[in-house]
């Protein structure tokens, strides 16, 4: 039995491992690292992700988040520069990217939405009007401004039924500023996460 090859094998063979050592080596001159470390977005919206966490009222903490987050989503995110990684992408930047489309996740779950929490259109300012929360232990869904109105009357509104060993005093307060509060804690915080794994691959190899 005779073996034939085809004479174009080695040539086509020669040629597709050309092709991968051309990329990684463009790769290696347009370095992700550094142009992730050089990108201002993440040191900005680490800040400003910081704080909001730091804001006692988590109903005006939740406003500032979903202010913050409208106009980045509006710019469309992080969308171009995953595209971006992923044509350079060889194993090498499966983390990073992963870390990203975790964030820009948090940015369309956190974004506008009719008939969401945050109920303005693209390129509207949120405001405490158009922000929508609540149905929660038979309190209404109402507007940020409603509550924040209604604060001080709703820290008087004691709630017997949520009482337990751990919490003796519950009000309708605490429940509307602890929902606003894990809305914050869950994207805010979930943000903050991928970003201190994004500033360590940015620095990494960079010192």
């Amino acid at each position: 039995m005779c073996l034939i090859i085809n004479p174009n094998y080695f040539f086509n063979l020669k040629q597709n491992t050309m092709k991968k050592i051309i990329k990684m080596a463009l790769c290696l001159f347009n370095d992700p690292q550094k142009e992730i470390k050089n990108d201002k977005r993440f040191g900005d919206l680490m800040y400003q992700m910081l704080k909001i966490q730091e804001i006692d009222n988590k109903v005006w903490a939740m406003v500032a988040l979903l202010k913050k987050i409208a106009v980045i989503r509006d710019n469309g995110g992080f969308s171009k520069l995953i595209i971006s990684l992923k044509k350079r992408n060889h194993g090498q930047l499966n983390e990073i990217i992963k870390s990203l489309e975790t964030i820009q996740e948090h940015i369309e779950r956190a974004g506008r939405n009719r008939k969401g929490i945050n109920r303005t259109n693209r390129g509207e300012e949120v405001t405490t009007d158009k922000v929508f929360f609540g149905k929660i232990f038979g309190l209404p869904i109402q507007t940020a401004s409603y509550w924040l109105e209604r604060q001080e009357i709703m820290k008087k509104e004691i709630r017997e039924d949520l009482k337990d060993d751990f919490v003796k005093t519950v009000t309708n307060w605490t429940c509307i500023n602890n929902q606003a509060g894990n809305f914050v804690t869950c994207h805010a915080g979930g943000i903050l996460k991928e970003l201190e794994k994004i500033k360590i691959f940015s620095e990494k190899n960079n010192n």
